[in-house]
């Protein structure tokens, strides 16, 4: 007796393939965020006031081997910004959407005094000066879709964004904040990690500090890198305001939001020389 064994393979799926419609889906979803995912709005309108805490006059007064110029103010002149978006797709119907802000402008700076160097007595000084503003900021979206005829959605975003200027060599670094809402906290740090909040990371909205309309946040902590020394501002839904531990942050518009922790190389505002130093963490929030 012949007898024939055949099999029967059960057919492969096809390979998910990024097309027209997906990339029109997806960027759907992105536009109408696109002011949330911008870094525009965290440069002010008019011109930002600077007093420097006593601790901090007498660092600059002692360090006598420059010319030491006190700011009283600086203010931003935007004259060009280009808004990007990177798409990386990978063959489970997910992509990840990098989008990626640059600015470049001028920062004027008003002068009222200065420390001649070698001296630690201050001169009055009527002057300004200009420094160039080249700044990059960088957020990140998961997008996922059960392939046919599902939907995109936006399943996570980053952390925050994160920018720096001129560059990130060249920049000063946030090592880590902390965050008080409610009875609740946050510590975030910025690199993607499995158990802690990062900068980096990708999350869920329902990762996101979460807050109703008029409710305050704190930011209980700011904590640099140890090699930078920093002049610190915070902007929530209003103008830059300078940092101090426990400054409270209250938002009305309801949706996503975002808390902006700015910090500014000294130098950046000693010194007439050089580039604008600075970085910015914009956090996300929700607001119902």
């Amino acid at each position: 007796m012949l007898v024939i064994f055949s099999s029967c393979e059960e057919p492969k799926p096809e390979a998910w393939l990024w097309n027209a419609d997906d990339s029109l889906a997806i960027m759907e979803l992105v536009e109408p965020q696109k002011g949330f995912l911008s870094s525009k709005d965290f440069i002010p309108s008019s011109a930002i006031s600077i007093s420097f805490p006593a601790e901090l006059i007498e660092q600059i007064k002692s360090d006598t081997s420059y010319n030491r110029y006190l700011v009283k103010e600086f203010s931003f002149s935007l004259t060009d910004s280009v808004f990007a978006y990177k798409f990386e797709s990978a063959v489970d119907t997910t992509v990840t959407g990098y989008v990626y802000d640059t600015l470049k402008g001028q920062i004027t700076l008003s002068v009222d005094s200065f420390f001649a160097q070698g001296s630690e007595l201050p001169e009055a000084l009527d002057t300004s000066f200009t420094k160039a503003l080249r700044y990059s900021s960088r957020n990140a979206i998961f997008f996922d879709s059960l392939g046919g005829d599902s939907k995109w959605r936006i399943a996570k975003y980053s952390g925050g964004c994160d920018g720096q200027s001129p560059d990130v060599s060249a920049s000063p670094v946030l090592d880590s904040l902390k965050l008080d809402f409610g009875s609740k906290n946050l510590t975030v740090i910025f690199p993607a990690d499995t158990i802690l909040y990062g900068i980096r990371g990708l999350h869920e909205p329902s990762k996101f500090v979460s807050i109703s309309s008029g409710q305050s946040i704190s930011i209980a902590g700011v904590y640099p890198k140890e090699t930078d020394t920093i002049v610190l501002y915070v902007k929530g839904e209003g103008g830059w305001i300078p940092y101090t531990d426990g400054i409270s942050l209250a938002f009305s518009k309801k949706g996503l939001q975002r808390i902006y922790v700015i910090g500014i190389s000294l130098k950046s505002i000693l010194t007439a020389t050089g580039e604008w130093s600075s970085v910015i963490w914009g956090l996300p929030i929700v607001v119902n």
